[in-house]
């Protein structure tokens, strides 16, 4: 591109991931090869959010601002022009303490939250040279806190029928999770229990997580639901037969954390066990998925009881995504969190991976011919390896009553 050999944004970590209220440090690099006539450089800091629907004819959308911040890197000194080699500045910048996760829409509706550093030569009555790059905000949500660490656990029975109205027996389901929050690559340690009191031979068990998200505009809302994984337990339940399963096997693939604080878009997650042939027997459970991973060394009696969750090691290790087995439903439910200003930032934890669905196009109307850097990007999230490789679907116990 002319003098330009080189233009882009530099940061001083390896991986571009911060959670609200830390500094992002790097530099700029312009590399010439003549000397160049510019006004200035800037860089300037965006993070946003925007919602995009169709439905009955009518397109609703909407946006927010989180931040939209300008520095200026370098300004032209009388008859000085930026030299030919290459250029380096630096620059250090403060994230606002209150802002949601990085968030990308992989469905047909247009939903996300996006930040982005945009670095810019200012040229006199020339096209703007430009260089791009995103990076990803993490919320802090730590499943540590007590009211995540208290299990859960529900009942559900269904009487199924015979034809011409006879009773044919009932069937009864119950299922049990060590805890309400968790974060990517950790397993649910859960137990689950179905009792076919019937003579209808049963056609299986499936466990499932799900994501609902939920897109607000105009005072109207649009909600989708997608199944992130999914395991089927067992083929069939025989009539009058009971099956038990206690498994620490439901590996929580990479996801995005649960968004809780966009007012334009929220996202909720739903662990469901499904009983197929049964009238839709199933139960759900609403879990948070959050940044900050269960404490090694944490016992049952640290969570007032229930089930002992499996222990799990980091490794630094983007092929995290080839552990995606397992969890499905997400919903509206949104455990508290705090939004203090004056809330810790945590330590960065040392594995992220590619959150499912892969990279997404982000050239905007701001982007052109002059614009280089990384226009397709994915966001990244913490994730938790287990060093115990995932195993097929868990064994059951089947006992006549």
């Amino acid at each position: 591109m002319g003098k330009v050999k080189g233009f882009a944004i530099l940061l001083s970590t390896d991986k571009p991931v911060y959670f609200p209220g830390q500094t992002i440090c790097g530099s700029v690099r312009l590399e010439l090869t003549k000397p160049l006539k510019a006004t200035k450089i800037i860089l300037v800091v965006n993070g946003f959010a925007s919602v995009r629907w169709k439905a009955n004819h009518a397109e609703y959308k909407d946006s927010t601002t989180y931040i939209d911040h300008q520095i200026v890197l370098w300004t032209r000194d009388r008859a000085t022009n930026l030299t030919s080699g290459a250029n380096e500045f630096d620059f250090a910048y403060q994230l606002p303490r209150n802002i949601p996760s990085s968030f990308e829409s992989h469905q047909r509706h247009h939903a996300h939250v996006r930040y982005l550093l945009t670095a810019k030569v200012v040229r006199p009555w020339k096209f703007d040279v430009k260089s791009k790059k995103p990076f990803t905000i993490v919320e802090h949500a730590d499943v540590n806190r007590p009211e995540y660490l208290v299990p859960l656990q529900s009942e559900n029975s269904v009487a199924l029928r015979r034809c011409l109205g006879c009773a044919s027996g009932t069937v009864t389901l119950s299922a049990s999770l060590d805890r309400r929050a968790y974060c990517a690559g950790e397993r649910i340690n859960g137990f689950i229990a179905i009792e076919n009191a019937s003579t209808r031979r049963l056609k299986g068990v499936v466990v499932r997580i799900v994501a609902y998200k939920t897109l607000h505009a105009r005072r109207r809302e649009q909600r989708t639901c997608e199944t992130i994984s999914r395991v089927k337990l067992v083929d069939h339940v025989a009539p009058r037969k009971r099956a038990r399963w206690v498994s620490r096997d439901f590996d929580i693939p990479p996801v995005v954390p649960s968004i809780r604080t966009c007012r334009l878009i929220s996202l909720d997650y739903y662990f469901e066990v499904l009983v197929l042939g049964a009238n839709r027997l199933s139960l759900s459970f609403p879990i948070l998925i959050g940044t900050v991973p269960l404490e090694e060394g944490r016992e049952e009696g640290d969570r007032g009881g229930g089930m002992v969750r499996p222990s799990a090691s980091y490794v630094d290790n983007r092929t995290a995504s080839t552990l995606q087995r397992g969890l499905p439903r997400p919903s509206l439910y949104l455990p508290p969190t705090s939004t203090s200003p004056n809330a810790p930032v945590p330590s960065e934890p040392p594995s992220y991976a590619e959150a499912v669905g892969g990279l997404v196009n982000i050239a905007d109307g701001d982007s052109d011919q002059f614009t280089r850097g990384e226009l397709e990007y994915a966001p990244m999230y913490p994730f938790v390896m287990t060093l115990v490789p995932s195993a097929p679907p868990p064994p059951y116990s089947e006992e006549d009553f």
